[in-house]
């Protein structure tokens, strides 16, 4: 008997058999479902040829397509793909198309939180494969470019897509668009974008690297080349070792940057992972450009920065907090600035820091030797540093003139040291502030032709600059210290100079002021000036000094200041000694200065003054106090060549003198002035009521003398002149040969004897023998003979006549004068030697008798004069005396030897003359 089954098998059975059936039915229902499922999560669905497997699902094509009402349409499309899964992972394994069509529009001009990403939906993220293989893709992306090329990727299932196991892909971005480009420069951008990524294995570890190779053409040549390190276990990890990056431009035009030929050359190290990033650069790496241009600041040759050793480090949350370490070496070659000579610079430092806090250190130098040591940082978002021109040499060259082009030509330094430092801070928000300090020790050398030993500089202070709309500055605290040992000019020489001063400042967009207030002084010893004098001590204050401009034309600067000036003791060669005082005030626009005040002398010399300085030309003019001889004569106290002989006890005196010193060519000085009543005594004559106006010039050595007129009520060296007068009359000479000159005039005049001597209009040259013409008119014998010393000798007669008077090599003749009387007249001589002379010689007795009453028809007389002061008179006389021989006619021939001098000198001892003229003449005798 044959048994049956039991009813669990054949339940079993029956499951079995019920459960193959709902899995045809769904296999058969699943090419509806699908598309059903997907499009419930807004995605349109389309497929091809779709055909499933137990670990897969393969379609000739499949399309996805996203759209919204208010977003553009969004579409995937792969053809001939295959797809694996695994069913106790419950994920999808692999993808792979032999062509993928992307259209992805990418806008970027929505708010943040609505703009359009290349992220896909959560459902179909979760469905990404661990493995993809497209073997030609084409995506276009409207607003960012179209991409092309292949992907082989592996990705673990435990990480992102992002994160791959091994790649291996080539992609190529060109038509590139949208607001990411439109931020890098035209002169960077580029046409297309390739890169080239691919698993490489470490021969050394093992381990899987990826292959980087990424380039750009045309405008900007970039190719990046390295080793990509993926580690995924324990934390993801990723290394860029041997890194290259290479970067040419042939022509860089960047606001105001120009240059040909830039280079960067670079071997590159980084690390990202999950939470920091690290990037160093290598050595060879570096950065030159050539024909380097910076338009309105210089250009430069060459350019070259090296890169080795810069690192770059960060968090991942915080990108912009990165820190920033190594060194930093730059070149310049053939830096051309129009403030600069043509130099090489180098500077070499660190920069050191954490964004936003930052320092930098460093040298910057030129190849002429200066050299400026800088610390600079940003710390809370304040910059802050340190600037410090270090200590120069002037011993073996002036790096300074070699280095900027404004050095002024006038000053040459042959030793010393100059240094400075700057010390600034700027905050945020507040103004900027600096401090300075500049000084210099033992400098020597030539400034504006001025010799200087031993200078010493300083000068320190801050200041305060607010970074507003309108700017502004202010300068505080500042103070300047002047030293030197010895100052020597060709207008002035000094020693032990000192001059101190406090300083303040203020200044914006449009004016700035400097003041000095009431501390600037200035002392120097042994003052020494060439053709005027010397001072054991000068000193000079500007209280109040104000410099004051346009900060658009700050060399047009406007000075104004009092000015107090002593000189002490001032000894001269001109002068006698005494102390000088100048008070004044100091004003105009540099280069152009006026100066009006006043100087005056211990001995009562008082000078109004105004001097003004234009174009390098210094003119000045100078009107003293009008002096009263009756008082005294500060001349005569203060100028050692007044004529010794002169001296005046009454009279008035105004002066006015101008000077003009151009910067080339000869000094121009001229003296004018009247002269009204002065009395006194001219060498051994007496002088009254003199008055004049006279012009004097000197330019260069050339002096011109006009004298419009002069008159003199009297002067009387024994034979009494009076109403003299001059009319016209010019002098020029040499101030080398003040005696040999040229002479020319109108007229001169004089009242003599009751009659008149002139000299007509008539021109003396002293460099050779001349000759000028004296006219005597209406002598009158009697008054000749009241001052004549001769006893018994009287008579009457006038005389007329002419004298010729003779210059040669500074000496006076008369040579062939001729006096003859106009009619007959009368001389009387009745002295006892001659009628004693007459008792032993009958001739000289008739000569005796006949001068006692000789009435004369003819006199006559050739005159002769001699430069040792003997006048030789050769007399005719013809006439009679009425006593003897009943009046017979008498002709007598006299000469006489008449010692000029010595006769003036016998007539004014004989008369009342003061007691300075007797003693003059005395002590001119005694001399004979």
């Amino acid at each position: 008997m044959t048994s049956k089954a039991s009813w669990p098998g054949r339940l079993l059975r029956i499951g079995l058999v019920f459960l193959g059936l709902l899995l045809i039915a769904a296999g058969l229902s699943l090419s509806y479902a699908l598309p059903w499922l997907i499009r419930q999560q807004g995605v349109e669905f389309q497929w091809q040829n779709p055909q499933w497997h137990l670990d897969g699902f393969t379609a000739s094509q499949l399309q996805l397509t996203l759209s919204g009402d208010d977003e553009p349409l969004k579409q995937l499309q792969f053809e001939n793909l295959s797809i694996n899964w695994a069913w106790k992972a419950l994920s999808i394994q692999r993808l792979q198309a032999e062509h993928v069509q992307i259209h992805w529009p990418v806008v970027d001009d929505q708010p943040s939180s609505e703009q359009t990403s290349l992220a896909l939906p959560a459902a179909i993220l979760k469905w990404l494969p661990q493995h993809i293989a497209l073997k030609d893709i084409d995506a276009k992306l409207p607003g960012f470019g179209h991409v092309q090329g292949s992907l082989n990727v592996d990705v673990s299932a435990q990480e992102e897509i992002w994160q791959p196991a091994s790649i291996d892909s080539q992609l190529t971005l060109t038509d590139m668009q949208g607001a990411w480009l439109d931020s890098i420069p035209a002169t960077f951008r580029p046409t297309q974008l390739s890169a080239k990524i691919s698993t490489h294995q470490d021969e050394t570890s093992g381990q899987q690297l990826l292959n980087i190779d990424v380039s750009s053409d045309k405008a900007m040549q970039m190719q990046l080349k390295g080793l990509l390190d993926l580690q995924r276990a324990p934390d993801w990890q990723g290394t860029l070792k041997d890194a290259e990056l290479n970067v040419q431009l042939d022509a860089l035009a960047y606001q105001t940057l120009r240059a040909e030929k830039l280079q960067v050359h670079a071997f590159v190290t980084a690390q990202l992972d999950a939470k920091k990033f690290a990037v160093s650069i290598s050595d060879h790496s570096s950065l030159q450009a050539q024909k380097l241009q910076a338009l309105g600041v210089g250009q430069a040759e060459k350019f070259t920065m090296r890169l080795a050793g810069f690192d770059v480090r960060g968090r991942n949350a915080a990108p912009h907090d990165i820190a920033v370490r190594g060194p930093l070496e730059v070149h310049v070659q053939a830096l051309e600035m129009e403030q600069l000579h043509t130099l090489d610079w180098d500077f070499n430092g660190t920069v050191n820091g954490q964004l936003p806090q930052l320092e930098l250190t460093g040298t910057l130098a030129s190849q002429q030797g200066l050299s400026v040591d800088g610390v600079i940082s940003v710390l809370d978002n304040t910059l802050q540093g340190s600037v410090t021109l270090n200590a120069i040499s002037f011993d073996a060259g002036n790096p300074l003139a070699e280095t900027f082009k404004g050095w002024p030509e006038t000053v040459s330094l042959k030793g010393g040291l100059l240094g400075a430092q700057v010390d600034f801070k700027q905050p945020d928000t507040g103004p900027l502030t600096l401090r300075f300090n500049s000084s210099a020790s033992a400098l020597n050398g030539l400034i504006d032709h001025a010799e200087v030993k031993n200078l010493g500089l300083e000068i320190n202070g801050q200041m305060a600059l607010q970074r507003t709309s309108n700017w502004q500055a202010t300068l505080n605290d500042t103070k300047l210290l002047v030293q030197l040992d010895s100052l020597s000019h060709p207008a002035v020489r000094t020693a032990k100079l000192q001059a101190t001063a406090n300083l303040t400042g203020h200044a914006d967009a449009e004016r700035f002021t400097v003041s000095f207030g009431k501390t600037i002084n200035l002392e120097a010893g042994n003052l020494q000036l060439p053709d005027i004098g010397q001072s054991g001590k000068a000193t000079m204050q500007l209280p109040d000094l104000t410099l004051q401009g346009s900060s658009s034309a700050p060399y047009n600067i406007n000075v104004h200041s009092a000015v107090n000036a002593s000189v002490d003791k001032l000894n001269s060669e001109q002068l006698h000694t005494q102390s000088w005082n100048l008070k004044g005030n100091l004003d105009g626009q540099l280069p152009e200065l006026k100066f009006t005040g006043n100087l005056t002398g211990d001995q009562g010399i008082s000078l109004t003054s105004q001097i003004h300085l234009s174009d390098g030309t210094l003119q000045g003019s100078a009107t003293a106090k009008d002096v009263f001889f009756k008082a005294g004569n500060p001349l005569q106290k203060s100028f050692k060549n007044w004529p010794e002989l002169v001296s005046f006890d009454s009279g008035r005196l105004s002066s006015q003198i101008g000077f003009t010193v151009p910067p080339k060519g000869p000094l121009k000085l001229s003296f004018n002035g009247n002269a009204t009543g002065l009395s006194g005594i001219i060498n051994r004559s007496e002088l009254k009521n003199l008055d004049i106006k006279f012009n004097s010039q000197l330019s260069g050595k050339t002096l011109a003398l006009d004298i419009p007129n002069l008159t003199i009520e009297q002067l009387n060296p024994g034979i009494p002149l009076g109403s003299i007068q001059l009319t016209n009359a010019h002098y020029r000479a040499s101030v080398n040969n003040l005696s040999k000159g040229a002479a020319d005039w109108q007229s001169i005049t004089a009242r003599l004897l009751n009659g008149r001597a002139w000299l007509d209009a008539q021109k003396l040259d002293l460099n050779r023998p001349s000759k000028v013409l004296l006219h005597v008119e209406g002598l009158e014998l009697q008054e000749l003979f009241k001052v004549y010393p001769a006893e018994g000798l009287a008579g009457t007669g006038i005389i007329d006549g002419q004298i010729p008077i003779l210059f040669q090599q500074g000496e006076v003749y008369v040579e062939a004068g001729q006096l003859q009387a106009r009619r007959p007249g009368v001389l009387q001589f009745r002295n006892e030697k001659i009628q004693d002379l007459g008792k032993s010689n009958p001739a000289m007795r008739l000569v005796a008798d006949a001068l006692e009453d000789f009435h004369f028809n003819v006199l006559s007389s050739a005159a002769s004069y001699e430069p040792s002061g003997k006048l030789l008179l050769n007399i005719r006389l013809e006439g009679k005396n009425p006593d003897i021989e009943k009046g017979r006619p008498i002709h007598l021939n006299i000469n006489l030897e008449e010692d000029i001098p010595a006769l003036l000198a016998s007539i004014q001892l004989s008369g009342k003359v003061s007691d300075v003229i007797q003693n003059r003449i005395r002590e001119r005798l005694e001399k004979r």
